[in-house]
């Protein structure tokens, strides 16, 4: 896919400043795969990603949505108050957008999620997709998780990356078992091709799992003395 095979490479890449940038953060290739293959199954409309980088997954989702000629309306949404900071991304992730004719197709919030996700919901935006690959402080997944699930249309699907990591598997404990008649946690295995069903069960029993995925099965409406499980 344009500009993706040049993150994948490996090789250093020009930045908005005109210094080269080390590739250090994107999301993995089978994340990616695993992200074609639901999107072939959803037919997104909209989506929303936290945490652009280097743009790995924004520029996966904007190419699909002109794969299937959808009209290029800004419907992907990537938030990171760090894209165009020299010392960060240092706009990476736009430039190669802007090389590959795929800017139109995404909206970049260059705001803290805590800041973006509100407004997002003062405006009423819904999405089919979200995907949380961001900060991963526990109090700031919750937050995006607290927000997401409310700007996710039903049946919408919501996925988080390094679920191994301490803070956001805590916040996928919390989802399981207080947030049950909301999210429903969805097998990915059918969209990770070549993957041993075992072992994938397996790893996903004893938590080993990068990416999982929920489906939103209901709205929100836990009364507010509603009592905590513990996770």
């Amino acid at each position: 896919m344009p500009g993706l095979g040049q993150i994948l490479s490996g090789n250093p890449i020009r930045g908005a400043s005109g210094g080269l940038k080390e590739i250090t953060s994107f999301s993995t290739l089978n994340n990616l795969l695993v992200l074609k293959n639901l999107c072939a199954h959803l037919q997104p409309q909209t989506s929303l990603e936290i945490g652009m980088a280097f743009g790995g997954s924004t520029l996966l989702l904007a190419e699909l949505y002109r794969r299937r000629q959808v009209p290029a309306a800004r419907q992907h949404v990537a938030i990171d108050p760090f894209q165009n900071q020299p010392d960060h991304w240092d706009g990476v992730a736009l430039k190669l957008l802007q090389e590959t004719g795929l800017r139109e197709y995404v909206e970049h919030r260059e705001d803290r999620s805590c800041q973006a996700l509100p407004q997002m919901m003062k405006e009423g935006k819904k999405f089919d997709l979200i995907y949380i690959d961001g900060s991963h402080l526990f109090e700031d997944v919750f937050v995006d998780y607290y927000f997401c699930q409310r700007l996710l249309r039903p049946n919408g699907l919501l996925l988080f990356d390094d679920c191994t990591d301490p803070h956001v598997a805590k916040v996928i404990r919390f989802i399981r078992r207080n947030g049950a008649t909301t999210l429903q946690e969805k097998d990915l295995l059918p969209f990770r091709p070549g993957t041993h069903a075992l072992r994938y069960r397996l790893a996903r029993r004893l938590g080993k799992l990068q990416l999982r995925g929920f489906s939103k099965i209901g709205e929100d409406e836990r009364r507010w003395n509603a009592p905590l499980v513990p996770f």
